[in-house]
């Protein structure tokens, strides 16, 4: 999945931007003509690039943003304020930088056209890598504690790869050596799945809170309650052990896992009755069962446990094994404050720190 969304959101970045600066560049030519506003005729690469490089950079900080919270699109939406202004930043300097750099080379030594196409592509790369990168560290950085170690290794690789990416792109580009929408598609779908490799899988299982769990004004009466409890840790080595929205709880040393408001659970939810779910761990896969008087769903591979309506009903015993990215939801008993909490499973985690 993470190579495809990088894939497509770097080709779809780089149309919308090649579609802006054609409309910029001859669409709107008559009205600069007529007004005498003469930068867009007189400096077209200059525009191009700067467009290009800035629609690709803005998509690459959303495709990361959208896979470190995978089922909660709003939650991704509010970390993307900074970062999609840093990208933004990044690609108006990036066009300037290219735009400076081929007009002095011009100038001082009459390089091929060949060259400075390279100079131009390995600009992009930069910018989109560092982008990209930022995005990441700065969603890292707000952490209590942060890994500086780990922020400094995935900026460089983000520049790194994307430097690699853009050059790859740019040779099998050559093709098509006049810079068309053909060969900006090539570099758009190279740096996203160059990009897509910054992070590798650490297979270790883990749920992510998700809906019920984000932040809001009422936090504190809310769901302050919510923790881990006993040998339980979040994949990012916090000691805090409040739940909160985006934060994952690493499985991988549990045999069983106790999901409720009871005191003996592991995952305390302050809302759920006292034993919601179980889940049990054997041979590095899960299964997850109802507990007490609850009743397991199992709908378009999605997993509802929910208390049942007839309390005197004798309920099957019920198991399920768990799949990488499904979407486990458990009903709450005390819905005047929220509904439901909703938790996603993995057995591949690609960016545990995030």
């Amino acid at each position: 999945m993470r190579n495809y969304l990088y894939f497509w959101f770097g080709i779809i970045g780089v149309i919308l931007g090649w579609s802006v600066s054609q409309f910029l560049l001859f669409d709107l030519q008559p009205i600069w003509s007529a007004s005498n506003f003469t930068f867009f005729l007189e400096y077209p690469q200059l525009v191009k690039l700067t467009i290009i490089s800035s629609f690709l950079a803005l998509f690459m900080v959303m495709a990361e943003a959208f896979l470190s919270q995978p089922t909660r699109i709003k939650a991704a939406l509010r970390v993307l304020r900074s970062p999609l202004l840093i990208a933004l930043i990044l690609g108006i300097i990036s066009g300037l930088l290219s735009t400076g750099i081929s007009t002095v080379i011009k100038i001082i030594i009459p390089a091929p056209a060949f060259f400075i196409r390279f100079l131009d592509w390995i600009l992009i790369g930069l910018t989109v890598g560092l982008a990209e990168g930022l995005s990441w560290c700065l969603r890292i950085l707000i952490r209590e504690k942060p890994d500086f170690r780990r922020v400094k290794e995935r900026l460089r690789n983000s520049l790194i790869i994307g430097t690699v990416g853009s050059i790859v792109a740019f040779f099998l580009s050559e093709i098509y050596p006049k810079q068309d929408i053909v060969s900006f598609i090539i570099l758009g779908g190279v740096l996203g799945v160059a990009l897509s490799f910054t992070s590798s899988p650490s297979y270790q299982i883990a749920l992510r809170a998700g809906a019920g769990f984000e932040p809001t004004r009422s936090s504190f009466t809310k769901n302050a309650a919510d923790k881990i409890n006993g040998n339980l840790k979040f994949t990012n080595d916090s000691r805090n052990r409040k739940i909160e929205e985006g934060l994952s709880i690493q499985l991988t040393d549990s045999k069983e896992v106790l999901i409720g408001s009871g005191e003996t659970a592991n995952i305390y939810v302050s809302d759920l009755p006292p034993e919601s779910a179980k889940i049990t761990i054997r041979n590095r896969k899960a299964w997850i069962s109802p507990c007490g008087k609850n009743n397991l769903i199992y709908r378009n591979r999605q997993i509802f446990i929910a208390p049942c309506s007839n309390p005197e009903d004798d309920l099957e015993e019920q198991e399920i094994e768990l799949l990488h990215n499904q979407i486990i939801t458990l009903q709450c008993i005390n819905t005047t404050k929220r509904k439901y909490v909703r938790f996603v499973f993995y057995d591949r985690f690609l960016d545990p720190e995030a």
